[in-house]
């Protein structure tokens, strides 16, 4: 992921352009291009095809895309992350308004990948992460499941002011 963002940089270097530029040119922020090259996120299919065009690199970034390994698919801190949770003997969380991807089940996954909460998303990467979602679950259904503690948190809403007495 790190070396298609490199790879993505140049590109974008060499058309002259500015990580802002480029960002608003796909309609994407200019943190999201920048943490892209940095390989801190993901260049997802449809960005890739987008990027491609505008920089003029022959289809490069959906090439390197589609090759890229099932593992270099999410940023470092992600792997690192899903790495521990594997090896963990205990698992503590708190989520606000949203059920723990651990938890979740398909259709709430899809649900919630959906909502627009996210950066739209095609059909085909919803069912991409939705996929990932599922394998990750496998932590709680192992011989000897890690012993897991959720708080899921929904704050009540608020009509009117509140009186501070």
């Amino acid at each position: 992921m790190e070396v298609l963002g490199a790879i993505m940089a140049l590109f974008r270097a060499n058309a002259g352009l500015t990580q802002r530029e480029l960002g608003n040119l796909v309609s994407v922020s200019e943190q999201t291009i920048a943490f892209i090259e940095q390989g801190r996120r993901a260049l997802l299919p449809r960005p890739a095809v987008e990027i491609d065009r505008i920089l003029k690199t022959g289809g490069a970034l959906k090439v390197g895309v589609e090759k890229l390994p099932k593992r270099e698919k999410f940023p470092v801190w992600a792997e690192e992350f899903m790495d521990f949770e594997r090896e963990a003997i205990a698992l503590c969380w708190y989520e606000n308004v949203v059920i723990p991807g651990l938890l979740q089940t398909s259709d709430y996954a899809r649900a919630t990948l959906r909502s627009g909460v996210i950066p739209h998303l095609t059909e085909e990467e919803i069912e991409q992460r939705v996929t990932t979602r599922q394998d990750r679950q496998q932590i709680v259904h192992k011989p000897k499941p890690v012993s897991a503690s959720f708080v899921i948190a929904e704050p009540s809403c608020w009509a009117g002011s509140v009186d501070p007495r």
